[in-house]
């Protein structure tokens, strides 16, 4: 007791973020969880007790489109936990029609990328009590044919979801290979990976009758089931095979070369000063 390492994972009330969860408690994490239904962190936080009821577990509510309640959270995860082994950023969501955050941000780039960039860089002085710790962004090979536009982030023109969904699974990559570098000298590892095209519900979230239709096509068809899209995630946050890896992209627990733009770092550090100013940590 006492002894296990602590997890942190977001979006984990469904779908790959739950069964990472199931999966690392079994190999003895202590498991907190960030999201923004009280009810679904509650019962997720009662199913992981019965898979393994020796660890600890918790949750903290936050909206991921709400750039306040990351602070919030992130606060009071820095007051309340003595550090963090491992954060999985795994939320994500796709929105149809171009929708805004209430700071004026397009939002899926605002809940899957500058989200997790915020949370993420807020965490870093818990992160670094452990010692040796990993940071697991859970990106996908959408991020290949992504593009990012600096002069519209927010879509203003020619918004579409795909488009949408590919710009931010890019900007998770170009965000981990940058985190990477800046933390090469601490015992920090910064990994992200394609989980696969799993069966979950980020296809029906957000979107009307016939595109959450085409998506469960493609599920059917397609899709693998959740505890198989789980297994990079658990190996980049557990696997000692991969404790001095850093930098990489990462699937079916191999490492895979990720897009030209995403390896390119200027275009890295661009996205990173352009984050840095939208969320506020200049």
């Amino acid at each position: 007791m006492g002894l296990n390492k602590i997890c942190i994972i977001t979006g984990a009330t469904a779908g790959i973020g739950l069964e990472t969860a199931k999966q690392l408690s079994v190999m003895d994490f202590d498991i907190y969880i960030i999201g923004r239904n009280e009810v679904k962190c509650q019962q997720t936080i009662t199913l992981l007790k019965v898979i393994n009821p020796q660890n600890k577990y918790g949750y903290f509510l936050a909206d991921f489109e709400k750039l306040k309640d990351i602070r919030i959270v992130a606060e009071k995860i820095n007051q309340q936990l003595p550090k963090i082994d491992v954060l999985v950023n795994n939320a994500g969501t796709v929105f149809e029609k171009r929708e805004l955050t209430e700071d004026g941000y397009e939002k899926t780039f605002a809940v899957n990328h500058l989200a997790p960039f915020l949370l993420t860089n807020l965490l870093l002085p818990t992160i670094r009590k452990s010692g040796d710790s990993r940071i697991v962004n859970v990106a996908s090979d959408s991020h290949y044919p992504g593009k990012i536009n600096f002069e519209d982030l927010h879509y203003n023109k020619g918004y579409f979801v795909l488009r949408a969904y590919e710009r931010s699974k890019l900007a998770n990559v170009l965000f981990s290979n940058h985190l990477a570098k800046l933390l090469k000298n601490e015992n920090i590892t910064v990994n992200s990976l394609n989980p696969g095209r799993v069966k979950s519900d980020i296809g029906h979230q957000n979107t009307g009758f016939l595109f959450s239709s085409i998506w469960k096509v493609f599920d059917i068809l397609t899709g693998i089931p959740t505890p198989e899209g789980a297994k990079t995630s658990v190996y980049l946050a557990s696997s000692s095979d991969v404790q001095n890896i850093t930098g990489k992209y990462f699937n079916k627990c191999k490492e895979k070369q990720a897009s030209k733009l995403a390896l390119d770092e200027q275009v890295a550090q661009k996205l990173w000063d352009v984050s840095a100013t939208l969320v506020g940590l200049d």
